[in-house]
């Protein structure tokens, strides 16, 4: 559940991901939005790559919209706004491969803008099956600051951003030793170990 967050290129860079130990693949994906059309939501676009929480085929209440309200580039972008106290129903999942990845380099990297006197939040994570782990979560608080936390264990270091204006995010998730990189607009400002082995998902 993201508050007031307005997401735009959700994964632009790369995923490489190694297969199996004898045989090395890359799997790219990137998306910017310009394709689909205002107001129609992401998984029902495009349930290949996207899913909700709850949903694998979009258009249900979690799936969120395609806004050309704000953009870090081009004219559209994700658009998640919580209805409730603790967030939701929009609850949208990027898919990494389908598969859970716990050998190789995962590198991610989106943009992000939470919009002045809102917070946000996301995670990765661990498995398929949505709710079954918690690999890396990101608190965005509106004063600028994002708490970091990985299987409910926080930790002291806390990652910076501008409110109200346009940053990249980037994870750089060495799978096999279980290194997270954490960049923020390409400055590299923290490295974690996650309290589980492996990635899915973004959610």
């Amino acid at each position: 559940i993201i508050q007031q967050l307005m997401v735009n290129k959700f994964l632009q860079l790369l995923f490489v991901l190694f297969i199996c130990a004898s045989m090395q693949a890359q799997v790219t994906y990137s998306d910017d939005f310009e394709a689909y059309n205002a107001g129609s939501t992401v998984v029902t676009n495009n349930s290949t790559n996207w899913r909700t929480w709850g949903s694998t085929t979009g258009g249900a209440a979690d799936d969120a919209y395609i806004t050309e309200e704000a953009a870090a580039s081009g004219t559209k972008s994700i658009k998640i706004e919580a209805t409730v106290a603790d967030g939701g129903p929009e609850d949208l999942i990027l898919k990494l491969n389908n598969a859970n990845v716990n050998k190789g380099l995962v590198d991610v990297s989106f943009n992000l803008l939470v919009v002045k006197g809102k917070s946000g939040y996301f995670n990765f994570q661990s498995t398929t099956t949505p709710g079954t782990g918690w690999a890396m979560e990101f608190f965005i608080n509106n004063d600028g600051t994002i708490d970091v936390s990985s299987n409910s264990k926080a930790f002291s270091n806390q990652l910076t951003y501008t409110p109200d204006k346009w940053f990249n995010f980037r994870a750089v998730i060495d799978a096999t030793n279980n290194l997270w990189q954490i960049y923020i607009d390409g400055e590299c400002k923290a490295t974690y170990r996650s309290g589980l082995a492996s990635v899915a998902s973004i959610d």
